[in-house]
C-alpha cells in the first residue's frame, strides 16, 4: 500500500506541474528516506534495526552512500530552499534526500555458465521481499531482492 500510494502522489505531482506551470505554480516534490529524529523512531526500535543488520544504532542511521545521517532539518532546510530563487525555474522535479541510499545495491552472484546475475538491493521504499526475474538481450537471467530495511 505504501509504494503504490508514494507512486500515486508522485504521478498527481507529475500531472500538476503540467496544468499549473502555465500559470507559474511550480511542484516539485522530496523524497525523504532513513530520517531517525523523528516520533517514529524511537530507541528501542533503533536498537532493534541496527541489531538486525548486525550494526551500531550509529552505524545504522549512517547506512548510506555518503555515511551522512540525514535529519529532519535537512528535509526543513532543502524544501524551504526549494522555494526561493535557487529553484525558481524548476517544476516537475523529484528530489531524494537520503545520503544517496537509493543508489546502493550488492552483487551477490554472478555467473555467465547459468546465465544469471544477482543484485540485492536493501531499502526502506519497498515494504516487503519481492524477487523479480527478467532475461536481458543477450539472456541473462537478472534477479534483483528487495529487502526492506525498516
Amino acid at each position: 500500500a505504501y509504494s503504490a500510494s508514494k507512486a500515486a502522489l508522485t504521478q498527481v505531482a507529475r500531472v500538476a506541474a503540467l496544468e499549473w506551470g502555465a500559470d507559474k505554480i511550480r511542484i516539485n516534490l522530496v523524497h525523504p528516506n532513513a530520517v531517525f529524529d523523528t516520533g517514529i523512531w524511537t530507541p528501542e526500535v533503533l536498537a532493534q534495526r541496527a541489531a538486525h543488520y548486525g550494526m551500531s544504532v550509529d552505524d545504522y542511521k549512517r547506512n548510506n552512500v555518503l555515511h551522512e545521517e540525514v535529519t529532519s532539518r535537512d528535509v526543513a532546510e532543502l524544501i524551504a530552499e526549494m522555494c526561493g530563487a535557487l529553484f525558481a525555474k524548476i517544476t516537475g522535479a523529484q528530489v531524494p534526500i537520503d545520503g544517496g541510499i537509493r543508489l546502493t545495491g550488492k552483487l551477490t552472484e554472478f555467473s555467465p555458465k547459468s546465465k544469471k546475475i544477482h543484485v540485492e538491493v536493501k531499502t526502506s521504499l519497498i515494504p516487503y521481499v519481492v524477487s523479480d526475474r527478467k532475461h536481458d538481450r543477450s539472456g541473462l537471467e537478472v534477479v534483483r531482492n528487495y529487502e526492506n530495511a525498516l
